[in-house]
């Protein structure tokens, strides 16, 4: 029998935590998400107060098709932006890794390299996922050279699949890690944070 069942699970490294949603996460997570600079390239835009109630409901509301979690930095314990494991394809052993928003303030530290090195290994051994999926806007230059950087393999476009912001319809890239990779990749994740040595405090950092 499969392990393959994601469900909510705390996961913690020594300076990010990975929360599964609670009802205190709820206002630190508006107030982070009113940067509009957040939201260009995505398919949701919360800065508005209803927006982010329909949001937060839907995600407590449907955690068979998505786990959500809270971004919480260990030093002052401050929440400061959310990811989710979407797309869970049970039967496939399959998942994407998506959904993942922080200030600007926290752009180009290792918050993003620490929170997938997480997502990753508990997906690889702890569900036993045979895959794992990312995609991007494909203008999204940031997004597409950080989940290179990771190890995932581009395997292509999609075209006009997604509308984002003003009526945009977006082209996407799409990405997957998958089971035979993953020691290699879990390798280069584990040395490029040791290199990421510096305290996560909202300052613009050399990114990881």
């Amino acid at each position: 029998m499969t392990r393959f069942d994601p469900k909510p699970v705390l996961l913690e490294s020594p300076r990010i935590r990975l929360e599964p949603f609670e009802a205190e996460h709820r206002e630190p997570l508006a107030a982070a998400a009113r940067d509009s600079r957040i939201w260009s390239s995505m398919t949701i835009d919360l800065t508005e107060a209803r927006a982010f109630d329909s949001w937060w409901h839907d995600s407590l509301e449907r955690l068979e098709a998505a786990i959500p979690f809270a971004i919480r930095v260990a030093k002052d314990r401050r929440v400061i932006g959310a990811v989710r494991y979407m797309n869970i394809a049970r039967r496939h052993r399959r998942l994407e890794i998506g959904q993942i928003w922080f200030p600007p303030a926290f752009w180009g530290q290792a918050v993003n390299l620490e929170l997938n090195a997480l997502l990753l290994e508990h997906a690889f051994e702890a569900l036993d996922a045979v895959r794992v999926e990312y995609r991007c806007d494909a203008e999204n230059a940031r997004s597409h050279a950080a989940i290179l950087k990771l190890g995932a393999v581009e395997e292509g476009r999609l075209r006009r699949h997604m509308i984002v912001l003003k009526g945009r319809v977006r082209d996407s890239l799409q990405f997957s890690i998958v089971d035979s990779e993953w020691l290699v990749v879990k390798a280069r994740l584990t040395a490029r944070l040791v290199e990421a040595l510096s305290p996560l405090d909202g300052e613009r950092r050399k990114p990881a």
